[in-house]
């Protein structure tokens, strides 16, 4: 089942778009493809790392997965805001 999973993020002033490594107030780690795409066996997960560049909120990131196969589609989409100071520890 080939399958491409993007991670994508919008803000109140953009639509929503890929997170690349070079620009845009989350940035994707420089290792670190988007979209993954590879042929999935059911259950795999994907990690994307993504790095707080710039100081803001309202910033909403979606995980966006679509397949080949059938209609087996899904996203999930999560807020977040990047503090000038560390809140907590992520993982």
């Amino acid at each position: 089942m080939d399958t491409e999973v993007h991670v994508q993020v919008k803000t109140p002033t953009t639509a929503w778009q890929d997170i690349t490594a070079d620009s845009g107030n989350l940035r994707l780690a420089p290792s670190v493809s988007n979209p993954h795409q590879s042929e999935f066996q059911p259950f795999h997960e994907r990690n994307f790392t993504i790095i707080g560049y710039a100081i803001s909120r309202d910033n909403q990131i979606m995980c966006a997965a679509a397949s080949d196969y059938s209609d087996a589609n899904g996203t999930m989409v999560a807020n977040v805001t990047v503090r000038d100071t560390p809140t907590r520890q992520c993982s």
